[in-house]
């Protein structure tokens, strides 16, 4: 489905078969999605970053320095004391909540946030 939002056209995928075509054979086009100028200069300040790199060698290459650089056996393992750091974090506040309904969903999400700034 289009859905018109201003000079860009949003994509609504909306089944299972569509979302798989859309990853699997249109991948790469569906990749380079526009980022605003303003959004990419305040963050980026004209730097290349993986975030608004477009799909191509130099994102390739963005990606692989990435990997190799920040989850390698040696640095997962040099900040382990973070990471167990943020679980500790977590449970505390899920038991300060207990008998309150909690958004699992949110928990987890902050959860990792946390975790992979602290890495960074």
């Amino acid at each position: 489905m289009r859905l018109p939002m201003g000079t860009k056209v949003g994509i609504v995928v909306s089944s299972p078969p569509a979302a798989r075509e859309m990853l699997r054979d249109h991948d790469i086009t569906f990749a380079n999605c526009d980022v605003p100028e303003l959004a990419s200069a305040a963050v980026a300040k004209g730097d290349s970053y993986i975030v608004f790199s477009p799909y191509g060698l130099g994102w390739q290459m963005l990606r692989k320095v990435c990997v190799w650089e920040v989850l390698s056996s040696a640095t997962l393992g040099s900040v382990y004391y973070l990471r167990r750091r943020e679980i500790q974090y977590t449970v505390k506040y899920l038991y300060s909540k207990a008998g309150s309904p909690i958004h699992v969903g949110q928990q987890m999400f902050l959860i990792a946030l946390n975790a992979i700034t602290s890495m960074l």
